[in-house]
């Protein structure tokens, strides 16, 4: 473990040891999805992402494009996917867990520290609402999170007034169950802010946000106005970068994600596409130049 400065939260230490940007909105990385993930001294072998599911395209690109994006750069490790809404996942080459109305209730009253608990709960809903789904996940998930090496979030936007107060709860519960559980989380590259719901409880949910937010080992934004919306609730662990969903070589064939399939009615993009390269921003920062490296190592915890 890097020891951090006495009485320091994550954030204070990034705005001590980043470069200032002086008030001025940076450039984006350039480095792609191997910047934020690359870590030689730790061997990372599980992970988790979350803010995904597979029946939206673009949602479901992204949690490929992450899922493989770690694959590659850590051969063997294990991808769990914390998703809101997915058919038959036996139909895929990877794992889904189901991270949805239900589940989020019991997690976030606790309910899976109550042995059995849970999963007995999750038997009930499931006679009611005439799914199997939620059989024995609760025991599941809570493993897949005591055993994870880092939470990645995946949220294309939930956090912004583009819509209401509860879509941006969800994803500060995801870092708060996170921060039960002692793991780092990354937010991927997403969208945030505008912050100007014209409610009476903007400047306390703010406030709330803040505090959430400052636990993340790093936050990317995707566009320059939620960089600056970011910043101006004083937050130091944020970071301007592309949408990781830009192909390269490391783009997943139909074996890779299908456990059957018809050859005949696969296509796949053409060679040379642009693919990943910005991605790797997002995933070596824990090996690239000194002004990244350094506030990830600052803010690391084992």
């Amino acid at each position: 473990m890097v020891p951090r400065p006495a009485g320091s939260n994550r954030a204070e230490v990034a705005r001590h040891e980043t470069t200032s940007v002086g008030g001025s909105t940076p450039e984006p990385s350039s480095l792609g999805m191997n910047g934020i993930l690359r870590r030689p001294s730790i061997n990372m072998k599980k992970f988790i992402v979350t803010g995904v599911q597979m029946r939206n395209k673009g949602s479901q690109a992204m949690f490929l494009s992450l899922c493989y994006g770690l694959k590659s750069i850590y051969p063997g490790c294990e991808v769990v996917g914390f998703a809101n809404k997915y058919d038959d996942p036996a139909q895929y080459q990877f794992e889904l867990l189901p991270y949805d109305d239900f589940t989020r209730l019991v997690f976030k009253y606790r309910l899976n520290r109550v042995p059995w608990l849970g999963d007995v709960l999750a038997r009930f809903a499931g006679m009611w609402r005439t799914t199997g789904k939620w059989s024995g996940k609760i025991t599941e998930m809570d493993s897949a999170l005591r055993d994870a090496d880092a939470i990645f979030d995946a949220s294309g936007y939930t956090l912004g007034s583009g819509w209401g107060k509860g879509g941006g709860r969800l994803l500060l519960q995801t870092i708060r169950i996170a921060r039960e559980y002692k793991k780092q989380i990354i937010l991927m590259p997403q969208s945030f802010g505008p912050f100007d719901w014209g409610e009476d409880d903007d400047a306390a949910f703010l406030e709330e946000v803040r505090q959430e937010l400052d636990y993340c080992t790093r936050i990317y934004a995707r566009e320059r106005e939620g960089y600056g919306c970011l910043r101006s609730l004083g937050l130091g662990n944020v970071e301007l970068s592309a949408d990781m969903v830009i192909r390269e070589k490391v783009f997943p064939q139909a074996r890779d994600i299908l456990s059957s399939y018809d050859a005949a009615t696969v296509s796949y993009p053409p060679p040379g596409i642009r693919g990943l390269h910005h991605q790797r921003k997002c995933i070596q920062d824990w090996k690239a130049p000194k002004r990244c490296w350094t506030s990830i190592r600052a803010c690391w915890t084992v």
